[in-house]
């Protein structure tokens, strides 16, 4: 049964009462977890050394979803790319 209900406009508006409130933020599914290659993508990047930050900008989601899924792992300082990053930013403080 549709009801008959004015607007802030003054506006006579119909609205159907088995449609309304907020719309749904999940599908109608619902949240089913992270997508298993993304995450398994992250773990990865993290032992490879990644930072968070990183993690997240390669895997593409955000940094507190990334902190999620690797806080469990520690990050391993002495990987190559961790010792190529520390040397980078040494050389341009060294050089400002």
């Amino acid at each position: 049964m549709l009801e008959l209900s004015y607007a802030r406009t003054n506006v006579l508006v119909m609205t159907d009462p088995s449609t309304t409130g907020p719309p749904t933020a999940q599908p109608a599914g619902g949240y089913r977890g992270p997508l298993p290659e993304l995450y398994e993508r992250a773990l990865s990047l993290r032992r490879d050394g990644c930072t968070v930050p990183e993690i997240a900008r390669r895997v593409g989601v955000a940094r507190s979803t990334a902190y999620q899924w690797v806080c469990h792992l520690p990050i391993d300082s002495d990987s190559d790319e961790a010792r190529a990053r520390r040397r980078a930013h040494s050389k341009v403080m060294t050089d400002a």
